[in-house]
């Protein structure tokens, strides 16, 4: 496998070299879901095969039917929706989180201001961590079949509005590079009026992407296709969405009431992921985070 992935970067550097639209071609879209870099793209995929080798994860059969299905779901529809388990520890972060926010412990984006982002959240609430149970680990691992690390962790509240949807509320993939999964954990009731993320699974994103959707603003004129066939990710206060964001979705205001949500994106990891949290610690805050996902995957 090695041999053969470098064979193919090989050959790349050489047609890239020759023509350097290759970078944004749009095969990129149907083989990664994204139109990044295809150097960044071999980048992602050899740092992931490291990782592998490191940790060579299974497939999760020996953690049982829940994380055999959870796996399964990943792959053929891009998400997988755990039920609430602790409702001590969901109740304990939402009135810590209320008590930020009343404080003022918040910034807003001025493009989606009814996004909120609650400020230092791993400083301030560390207990997210704890969200992390056995299970979501175990289809973590069996997912990227290596260990997996935090690249970003936020606590975020979604508020009524009657503002035209932009950036985040229109459909969209988010143009990862391969191997990055989400998390989010409502921290409230979440349904399709209190502001459930919609999403194509991956058999209709394909069909979206390969019609040639890809960007957010050609949204009006996909707008028969986007409208149906999408799925909300409901779920009571507790409940964790794993999910690939490469698949088409959009956020939704909730109407009447607030939703309040942490979320994580991972990676690939050499290290297990409490080993790299204690390491890096505060630096997985979504705010000191400088860009979607690192240009190099290797890096904290």
């Amino acid at each position: 496998m090695d041999a053969v992935l470098q064979r193919v970067k090989t050959g790349y550097r050489r047609l890239a070299a020759r023509y350097p639209a290759l970078d944004t071609f749009r095969p990129n879209r149907l083989v990664f879901g994204n139109i990044r870099p295809m150097r960044q793209n071999l980048r992602y995929l050899q740092y992931w095969r490291e990782c592998r080798r490191v940790h060579p994860g299974g497939d999760g059969a020996a953690a049982g039917p829940v994380v055999q299905e959870a796996v399964r779901k990943l792959r053929t529809d891009g998400y997988y929706i755990f039920p609430p388990q602790d409702p001590g520890l969901v109740q304990t972060i939402a009135q810590k989180v209320e008590r930020l926010a009343a404080a003022g412990q918040t910034s807003v984006d001025e493009l989606e201001p009814w996004m909120i982002q609650i400020s230092h959240c791993v400083r301030d609430v560390p207990e997210i961590f704890q969200f992390l149970r056995p299970e979501i680990v175990a289809t973590l691992e069996a997912a990227f079949r290596s260990h997996f690390k935090i690249y970003s962790a936020e606590i975020y509240r979604l508020v009524p509005t009657e503002r035209s949807m932009e950036a985040s509320g229109l459909w969209h993939t988010d143009n990862y590079p391969p191997a990055v999964l989400k998390a989010m954990v409502y921290l409230t009731d979440c349904d399709q009026t209190s502001g459930a993320l919609r999403i194509h699974p991956w058999p209709g994103t394909r069909r979206l992407l390969r019609s040639g959707f890809f960007d957010r603003y050609q949204s009006e004129r996909f707008a028969d296709r986007l409208n149906r066939g999408w799925v909300a990710m409901e779920g009571r206060a507790g409940s964790v969405v794993l999910w690939n964001s490469n698949v088409v979705h959009r956020a939704t205001p909730p109407k009447g009431a607030i939703r309040d949500a942490a979320a994580f994106k991972f990676l690939p990891s050499k290290e297990p992921w409490d080993r790299h949290l204690a390491r890096v610690g505060e630096g997985v805050s979504y705010e000191r985070r400088n860009r979607a996902v690192p240009d190099d995957p290797s890096a904290d």
